[in-house]
C-alpha cells in the first residue's frame, strides 16, 4: 500500500469533506482525502477513526510534525495515519 510522509500544511473541514494538505521534506506538497460523504457510506466506528485522525493532524500541524498517510494505488482516500513522536 502507497504511503506519504509530511508535515500538515492545511486542514479543510465541513459537513462534506474533509481533506488534509501535507508538505514533504522535499517536492510538491499532496492532497488526501480523510473522509468524504459524496458516495461513501460510514460506520459510527469510521466516523470515530476519522475525527482520531483529525485530533493527530491538529496536533502535528499545531506542533510541525510529520505524519504518514497509507492511501490506495492510485487514490487519494486515507486508509491509515500514523504521527511521529
Amino acid at each position: 500500500m502507497p504511503s506519504f510522509n509530511g508535515v500538515p500544511d492545511k486542514i479543510w473541514i465541513n459537513e462534506i469533506v474533509g481533506v488534509v494538505t501535507l508538505r514533504p521534506s522535499t517536492g510538491p506538497v499532496e492532497h488526501f482525502i480523510v473522509w468524504s460523504e459524496i458516495g461513501q457510506t460510514y460506520t459510527p466506528s469510521d466516523r470515530l477513526r476519522h475525527g482520531m485522525w483529525l485530533s493527530l493532524l491538529r496536533d502535528a500541524l499545531a506542533d510541525g510534525r510529520e505524519v504518514q498517510v497509507l492511501h490506495g494505488y492510485g487514490d487519494a482516500f486515507v486508509t491509515s495515519l500514523r504521527a511521529y513522536a
